[in-house]
C-alpha cells in the first residue's frame, strides 16, 4: 500500500517538474501560463488517476498530488539558483501561487472521482 502513495507523489512530482522545466522565464507571463496550462490541468488528471489506484481517501490523494507538483516546482527553482543565486528571489511567492492554484484543481478532481466511484456504489 505504501507504494501507492509513492506512485501519487511521483505523478505529482512529474506534473510539476513538466510544467516548470518547459517554461522559459525570461518571457513576462510564464509563470501564470505554466500554473494554468500544465500544472492545474496535470494535477487534475494526476489525481484522478490517484483516485482509480486508491478510492477511499481523496483528500490524501489530492494532498500528495498537490506536494508533488510543489517538490517539482522547487526542483527548478534550487537548480536555477544554484546557477544564478539572484533568479527567483521571490521564490516562496512562486510556490504559494502554485499552490493556489493546483490545490483546488487536484481537489475538485479527487472528489469528483470519490463521488463517481461512490455513485456507482464501487467504493
Amino acid at each position: 500500500m505504501k507504494h501507492i502513495n509513492w506512485i501519487i507523489l511521483i505523478l505529482g512530482f512529474i506534473v510539476g517538474a513538466i510544467g516548470y522545466w518547459t517554461a522559459d522565464f525570461s518571457e513576462e507571463k510564464a509563470l501564470y501560463e505554466s500554473v494554468f496550462y500544465i500544472k492545474a490541468p496535470g494535477a487534475f488528471i494526476a489525481v484522478l488517476i490517484a483516485g482509480l489506484l486508491r478510492k477511499k481517501e481523496p483528500a490524501q490523494n489530492a494532498l500528495r498530488v498537490t506536494f508533488g507538483v510543489m517538490l517539482g516546482m522547487l526542483s527548478r527553482i534550487l537548480f536555477d539558483m544554484t546557477l544564478d543565486p539572484s533568479s527567483h528571489n521571490l521564490f516562496p511567492f512562486e510556490l504559494m501561487i502554485g499552490l493556489v492554484i493546483v490545490m483546488p484543481a487536484a481537489f475538485v478532481g479527487s472528489y469528483l472521482i470519490y463521488g463517481v466511484f461512490f455513485l456507482a456504489g464501487k467504493n
